[in-house]
């Protein structure tokens, strides 16, 4: 189950109307802004040495959240700079973080009002997070609270909100604008050779929160371990201007933070409580399903640190770096993972930057984040346990098809798609029972899914495994519309091979019986086509009309991009590697009607022009011949079909007279 987000480091608490003390010396925030001189400061050229790492900026950003994820103590020292016409303030703070998650943060906040003889004043704050629960400091009462703090103002709460002193010092690919990140060059730091890396963060991760915000950083990165040493973010978000500078130290070898006794006794006593439901907790769902009560689970709660490890594990034991390789370049092309990416590392950062739980049926065991708060803890727990169950009737990793999946990710998909989307109703049949409601009744389920689980999280509606359970669950939801919870027991027995069953349930389920025959017979789809001497096949799958869809909402609506892929109905994707090493990519759909066949090349090619601006086409034979900077893409519709070829390291000339030699 995925959790709600990452970095919860700290949060601040500053009343404005705070009378002035002495006062505190204003200084305008553009004055402490790199001059355009600075900006270019002399680098040294990246050495030739980095040639034979194999590695990209991108990958280097990746590797940076892989050892950040790996590390059991670091210690971050950070200034902020926030003005914006109200008021200026200046924000030191030092950090000790342990496990990633539990942190402690002492620091000071000064305040400089920007009215005539406007007053300032200075105060130092503390905060904790342990468990996923935060505490503040309260100077008034002498007590700690168990509450986040935050800064009061215009602008200010909500870019704090935002995570400004929090995410901006967490170093995540996933709020980075891939397309920006670059290697400046590498230079010295702290005694280290380092990488100097420089990105921005991406503008949709500010839209989220209803902020429009351009932040670019810099990133010293030692080149021996890949750990950060010094991060430095300026810019704007909303009317607050932002500078930031971080330093880095004692990684894993920091002191272990010593808690309050007040906070300790309230940690244990909310850890304790949720342990103590487990029980009952396996009858409720055994109740909401209809399933005989598992007595006994092995239940684990486990630091971020120890669950990469786990899930480390689980990728070597069911992952080739073959696979992942040729994989990692489709999903590429598809636009659903950042060019250059690690794929492998991409899985990883991205499962344990947002895991919550995780249900092991090789393990038969339950790993449960104690980074999680307990009150979204027991959520994420039923859910689980909804696994725990579903394994015990159809054993999982042969239900989901382990030799399947490396040639067919569509049936793979489908069956995760149905294993999820049932754990996920369950899991919120469970928390609206509570409130005098039930799953079967309810509205837009993906809206359901953001309010009562996923608010304000880092998952947008483009995210792989966000869409897997919000259609899974609609599928279930669709179902039970004429069913009871125990008639799920039907859709194991005929279970969905394909996405489109999944994505579509109103013809799934039309006649009370799914189809999975018009699904069979695809796996010579792409015989005909015939590649020129010298090319060989080194992948080939099935996407199916999911993964179609999701490329497209990359970069378009969601009904647009719902309307395209509607029509699907069989595909193949091939990848291709010549002796001078070079790729092509074949896409071979067969849609619905001639008509399907149009509106998706017509959304395919709206896709490619936001995908890339500058790209240029001409048409050849009612063909198109695309040239964009990461290579070349021929588009032929047939009739009722369609070709799309990528090509890369070809010139434009080169892609043309090889895609005129293609038999199809």
């Amino acid at each position: 189950m995925k959790n709600f987000k990452i970095g919860r480091f700290f949060f601040l608490v500053l009343i404005l109307c705070l009378p002035g003390t002495i006062g505190w010396q204003k200084v305008e925030l553009k004055e402490l802004l790199e001059t355009r001189k600075n900006k270019q400061e002399a680098l040294t050229a990246v050495p030739a040495v980095l040639k034979p790492l194999d590695i990209s900026s991108y990958g280097i950003l990746e590797k940076v959240s892989s050892a950040l994820f790996k590390l059991k103590t670091v210690e971050v020292e950070t200034e902020v700079w926030l003005e914006n016409p109200l008021f200026h303030i200046k924000s030191d703070f030092k950090n000790c973080i342990h496990n990633v998650d539990n942190y402690k943060a002492d620091g000071r906040i000064s305040l400089s009002l920007t009215l005539p003889n406007g007053a300032s004043t200075s105060q130092w704050v503390q905060t904790f997070e342990i468990g996923g629960i935060p505490f503040t400091w309260n100077r008034e009462k002498r007590i700690w609270e168990k509450k986040e703090l935050e800064i009061n103002g215009k602008d200010a709460k909500a870019v704090l909100s935002f995570s400004v002193l929090r995410s901006l010092f967490t170093i995540n690919e996933r709020q980075v604008d891939p397309s920006t990140v670059k290697i400046l060059g590498v230079e010295k730091r702290k005694g280290k050779d380092c990488f100097v890396l420089g990105y921005s963060l991406d503008p949709e991760m500010f839209k989220r929160w209803n902020l429009v915000g351009s932040i670019s950083m810099k990133l010293w990165i030692s080149q021996e371990d890949f750990l950060p040493q010094t991060l430095r973010s300026e810019g704007k978000i909303g009317e607050m201007y932002l500078l930031q500078v971080v330093n880095y130290s004692n990684f894993n070898r920091g002191e272990e933070i010593v808690l309050p006794q007040a906070i300790s006794d309230e940690v244990k006593i909310q850890k304790d409580s949720l342990k103590t439901k487990i029980k009952s907790l396996l009858k409720e769902v055994a109740s909401i399903r209809g399933w005989d009560v598992l007595e006994n689970i092995q239940v684990q709660f486990i630091d971020r640190v120890s669950l990469r490890k786990q899930l480390e594990e689980v990728f070597n034991r069911d992952f080739s770096k073959d696979r992942l390789e040729k994989e990692g370049l489709i999903l590429s092309w598809l636009g659903l993972l950042p060019d250059n990416a690690d794929y492998k590392e991409s899985l990883i950062n991205s499962e344990i930057a947002s895991l919550a739980g995780l249900y092991d049926p090789k393990l038969k065991t339950i790993f449960i984040g104690d980074w999680i708060h307990p009150v979204l803890a027991e959520p994420v727990l039923v859910h689980e346990i909804a696994h725990a169950y579903q394994d015990r009737q159809v054993t999982m990793p042969e239900f989901q098809g382990d030799k399947a999946s490396k040639q067919d990710l569509d049936f793979s998909t489908a069956r995760h798609a149905l294993l999820e989307g049932e754990a996920t109703a369950i899991m919120l049949e469970y928390i609206l029972r509570k409130e005098g409601a039930n799953f079967q009744e309810l509205g837009d389920i993906f809206a359901l899914i953001e309010d009562k689980i996923i608010k304000n999280s880092e998952y947008s509606r483009q995210n792989l495994q966000y869409n897997i359970y919000g259609y899974g669950a609609n599928y279930i939801q669709y179902y039970l519309k004429d069913s009871k919870w125990a008639d799920l027991e039907v859709l194991y027995k005929n279970a969905p091979v394909s996405m489109n069953q999944i994505l579509h349930p109103y013809r799934s389920f039309a006649d009370k019986k799914q189809d999975n025959t018009a699904i069979d017979g695809e796996q010579d789809f792409l015989k005909e086509v015939q590649l020129p001497a010298g090319w060989a096949k080194i992948y080939s799958n099935h996407l199916g009309e999911f993964y179609l869809l999701l490329s497209l909402r990359q970069f378009l609506d969601k009904d647009t991009a719902e309307q395209a892929a509607s029509g699907w109905k069989k595909d193949r994707i091939t990848l291709y590697q010549n002796g001078k090493n070079q790729k092509l990519v074949l896409l071979r759909t067969k849609w619905n009607s001639l008509g399907d066949m149009k509106v998706y090349l017509g959304a395919f090619k709206d896709w490619l022009k936001k995908r890339y601006p500058q790209m240029t086409s001409r048409e050849k034979d009612q063909a198109s011949l695309i040239t964009t900077p990461e290579g070349s893409f021929y588009l032929r519709p047939v009739i009722d079909e369609l070709l799309v070829v990528w090509g890369r390291g070809q010139s434009p000339e080169e892609f043309g007279i090889l895609t005129d030699k293609i038999s199809y």
